[in-house]
């Protein structure tokens, strides 16, 4: 199947062909990899979705606070306010 002639609707994005990488996930991890290497990323959570073939998807999720829980939350909280207005529109 192919996507070439395929328009996303404003604020979504066509969706990647399955068994290829998404590059928007490569370009937020790469950049996040960047951040902890400088010593600037002092806290992470990260939600997964992962989908390697089998029916359905795998959801999962780790972090790391390094004494800095409550700002990571209050970032969790914001990110899933974000998520919530994205899916309403």
């Amino acid at each position: 199947m192919t996507t070439e002639n395929v328009v996303a609707l404003p604020g979504y994005s066509v969706p990647t062909p399955k068994g290829e990488p998404v590059q928007g996930v490569i370009d937020i991890l790469k950049e996040m990899v960047e951040q902890a290497e400088c010593g600037r990323l002092r806290a992470i959570g990260i939600c997964t979705v992962l989908d390697d073939g089998a029916p359905g998807t795998t959801i999962s999720n780790q972090f790391c606070g390094d004494g800095h829980s409550w700002d990571l939350e209050v970032s969790a909280r914001r990110l899933l306010d974000r998520i919530r207005e994205w899916s309403d529109e």
